[in-house]
């Protein structure tokens, strides 16, 4: 551009030149020139400046890309700062949140276990008092019972099976004497545990009140003690507990031999190596309401004499021994096989019969639990 500049300049001179000599021939020709060359320069100047235009806007594209580029990668690079601190802020506010649920879940636990223990603790407490209590009410009932040594100074061979299937029994054993006779009573209280403890407590003590007064024959001291505790529990009616007692009364005259029994709902047996006698009882217990088509039963109890020869063992029992389930069909023994298990017991001496017994039902029960109580008391009156 610079170059036609020069060349122009030169050109208009020469034109001018011709032009002031009057040589309009030359002057026109080189005027030609002059206008050729001048538009060549305009036209170079135009393209410099089409050029720098499209230098200038390339030049501004690039860097309006460059900006927005920039932009982006600023905006980006900020966001993704935005998405970390916001993670960053919902692990802090999550953490927080856990270790509060965490601290109120631990705090709940914390006062439910000591809850749980004071109640553990009080339980406890209850239970011990309750055993305690129960355990005393064995001592009470144990103090009623009479001795074994008792028994064996009046009769010399006697053998006793006693074992309550709870610390208390509702089964009990009762002796006395009057005149010259000897009484001895075999009872099963309904019920087992507390409850039959509590029914062979009042049972005992009331049997000890209805002999003392001279009440001495056997099936007397069961109509007066069946009249005696339907008093005392108020069972007047259907309404009231029908808890009662079934039991054999035997006194014993060892002069002649002779047995007189009379039973509720229990018998006896006069057992030796030969044979077995069965003596049954009357069907109703003593003590419950007894009534038919609204009119009280009147209970009435028969007494059997029973002569007893020189090998001759008198068996009394509650019903806890044979009706314990057991054997190959898991079934309660039937009456002949309870006969046998004692008379297979008295082939031993006496201080052993207890232990056969006791080994006979541990063998027919098996791994069955106990389910009542048992008691079995066997006399043999020496010649």
């Amino acid at each position: 551009s610079r170059g036609l500049g020069d060349v122009y300049k030169r050109q208009l001179l020469i034109q001018q030149i011709y032009e002031s000599t009057s040589n309009y021939k030359e002057s026109l020709k080189w005027f030609k020139i002059h206008s050729e060359i001048e538009e060549k320069r305009k036209s170079e100047e135009n393209l410099n400046e089409v050029l720098k235009s499209k230098y200038r806007s390339d030049y501004e594209m690039k860097a309006l890309s460059d900006s927005i580029t920039t932009d982006i990668k600023i905006k980006l690079e900020a966001a993704k700062q935005q998405e970390r601190v916001t993670k960053r802020n919902w692990l802090i506010y999550s953490s927080v949140l856990a270790i509060v649920l965490i601290l109120v879940f631990l705090s709940i636990i914390i006062k439910r276990l000591k809850i749980t223990r004071e109640q553990k603790h009080l339980i406890e407490h209850q239970q011990g008092q309750i055993i305690e209590s129960i355990n005393y009410s064995k001592k009470i009932q144990q103090a009623l019972l009479p001795p074994l040594s008792e028994l064996k100074s009046v009769f010399k061979d006697t053998f006793l099976l006693y074992e309550p299937k709870d610390v208390v029994s509702g089964d009990f054993y009762w002796y006395g004497k009057v005149n010259n006779f000897d009484i001895i009573a075999c009872v099963d209280c309904t019920g087992h545990g507390v409850p039959g403890g509590f029914m062979s407590t009042v049972g005992s003590l009331l049997l000890k009140q209805v002999v003392n007064q001279n009440n001495y024959s056997p099936n007397g001291i069961l109509e007066v003690l069946n009249d005696e505790l339907i008093k005392v529990l108020h069972q007047y009616s259907t309404e009231s507990i029908q808890d009662g007692m079934d039991m054999s009364v035997c006194l014993f005259d060892q002069e002649k031999r002779e047995v007189h029994f009379s039973g509720a709902r229990n018998g006896v047996m006069v057992v030796n190596k030969k044979e077995v006698k069965r003596f049954k009882a009357n069907l109703l217990p003593v003590g419950g309401y007894y009534a038919k088509k609204g009119k009280l039963i009147e209970r009435k109890f028969t007494t059997q004499k029973i002569t007893l020869q020189e090998h001759d063992w008198l068996v009394m029992y509650t019903d806890g021994y044979m009706e314990q389930p057991g054997g190959e069909k898991s079934l309660p023994m039937n009456y002949d096989q309870f006969e046998k298990t004692i008379q297979d017991a008295i082939q031993h001496p006496t201080n052993e019969i207890t232990k056969q017994l006791i080994t006979s039902f541990n063998s027919w029960k098996n791994e069955y639990a106990v389910l009542d109580d048992v008691c079995i008391i066997g006399i043999k009156i020496k010649v």
